[in-house]
């Protein structure tokens, strides 16, 4: 039976095998007794089930039916393709010279610092802030490695992410698309640091959360790896903020440096599929660029070296220097980098180029607000100070490994 059908109430016309499918059922609802109206309108509905359910990017598959494939490698034994992974460390660890270092040698198809086989492919840098510097590490690159990266498929930011800003964002997909669209699309995206492109605080797990999916859905149009350069918490083991970026890895390396120590090791702490990989030995190389600076002394940069002639430390033996804190300690400093954080986002917001002032009456009246004992904040200040965390003026505090003044440009020497 022909029919009419209200499909095409939804703007665009049927196709012709739309169109002959939706007469078809129409018909058949019509011969069971609905009324024309009806039976068009029930038409049209199980079409559109039948379209969501082609388009819907959420699938369930018979387990037993799924076929078993071997991993497909970016870095050999490291990074897969369309995975998340984290790469952490404390300030002046050489974190950034280890994720260049990768980025460099994707994108020409080199070995890693370790030897390490990659598979080449275009790289989205997404720095914090600046290219200058990005550009004479990967000069020292260059020089040191013997390889040239000009005509290489590797490109650097000149802004953060701002990745919980739904209305910036836009911009960063628009980029990274325009970069695919040349036929280039990215194999790794690195975003470096998560402080300086999360446009968020790193401490709560919403922002974190939507970090994570902003990056998820920048990746997924390319299948591409993205790695996260972040710094560690303050005993130097774990990453700083919430725990949402972590949980969100498929991978995490931390990099640790004994103090006074020009070596760095680079460690993997969780591999969610696949065997753990040994921990390797690196320092940095300087390199002379040819360029002066208006004294007339000769600028350098550097790259990471691997040290096969060290054995790193066993594990849990002097990877961290920090004093071990109670629970009071801990939560004193956790109040006092929250507020060091909201002083650092003001000031940037106020344009106020000073580094963090936060007074002691403020950072107890923090600690009040968690529930610590007022007997114990003097005790538990002191502690701070003797422990070398903070350094007490007669008003104010200062932190010694302060959350943000570093962040302030990625180029920190790590």
């Amino acid at each position: 039976m022909q029919t009419d059908n209200t499909y095409t109430t939804r703007n665009t016309a049927p196709d012709a095998d739309t169109a002959e499918r939706l007469t078809e059922l129409a018909g058949k609802f019509m011969d069971a007794g609905m009324t024309k109206e009806d039976a068009d309108r029930q038409a049209a509905a199980i079409i559109d089930k039948e379209n969501r359910r082609a388009r819907s990017p959420f699938k369930l598959a018979p387990a037993g039916n799924m076929p078993l494939t071997a991993p497909e490698w970016l870095i050999k034994g490291l990074i897969e393709k369309n995975s998340f992974g984290v790469l952490y460390g404390a300030f002046g660890t050489a974190k950034s010279f280890a994720a260049l270092d990768f980025a460099f040698s994707i994108g020409t198809g080199t070995a890693t610092f370790h030897g390490a086989e990659t598979k080449a492919g275009a790289v989205v840098y997404i720095a914090g802030e600046g290219w200058q510097g990005l550009v004479r590490r990967l000069r020292a690159w260059e020089l040191i490695r013997g390889r040239s990266v000009r005509d290489a498929p590797v490109y650097f930011s000149n802004a953060p992410a701002n990745l919980c800003d739904a209305e910036f964002f836009l911009y960063v997909k628009d980029a990274v698309s325009a970069i695919a669209e040349q036929g280039t699309p990215p194999s790794l995206i690195i975003i470096d640091t998560w402080s300086r492109n999360l446009g968020g605080d790193e401490n709560s797990s919403l922002d974190s959360a939507r970090a994570v999916q902003a990056l998820d859905e920048l990746r997924a149009p390319y299948g591409a790896a993205v790695m996260v350069v972040h710094h560690s918490g303050w005993d130097k083991t774990r990453t700083r903020g919430s725990t949402v970026l972590m949980a969100a890895a498929d991978y995490a390396f931390s990099i640790s440096k004994e103090k006074d120590s020009p070596v760095s090791v680079f460690e993997c702490q969780k591999m969610k599929d696949g065997q753990t990989p040994p921990p390797i030995c690196f320092d940095l190389l300087d390199a002379p660029l040819g360029i002066f600076d208006e004294d007339g002394d000769e600028i350098t940069s550097a790259a990471v070296r691997f040290r096969p002639d060290l054995e790193p430390p066993e594990k849990g033996a002097g990877r961290s220097t920090a004093p071990k804190m109670g629970i009071n300690q801990r939560g004193a400093l956790d109040c006092l980098h929250a507020l060091w954080t909201k002083q650092v986002t003001f000031n940037r917001l106020a344009g106020i180029d000073a580094e963090p002032k936060i007074s002691i009456k403020d950072w107890k009246a923090a600690m009040e607000e968690t529930g610590l004992d007022r007997r114990r904040r003097s005790d538990v200040i002191r502690s701070l100070e003797k422990s070398g965390y903070v350094i007490l003026g007669t008003e104010d505090v200062i932190l010694t490994d302060p959350p943000n003044m570093a962040e302030s440009t990625i180029f920190d020497g790590e």
